[in-house]
């Protein structure tokens, strides 16, 4: 439980990451519509992966 918890944390920090520097290259450079639709998916990616690291850590924290 410990490697899932460690993997889904790294995959999460990357994502946040990932849609951070989409956003403002967005910002920075103009969107067109097919740019705002994938950082629209990377968003809702972002948050699922969260919620899910969020349930493993507090499921790992009440086994102890």
């Amino acid at each position: 439980m410990k490697i899932a918890s460690t993997i889904l944390s790294s995959v999460t920090i990357l994502m946040a990451l990932s849609e951070l520097i989409c956003g403002l290259w967005l910002q920075a450079n103009g969107a067109d519509a097919s740019n705002i639709a994938f950082h629209s998916q990377l968003g809702i990616g972002t948050v699922v992966m969260t919620v899910v690291t969020l349930i493993v850590l507090l499921v790992q924290l009440s086994k102890r």
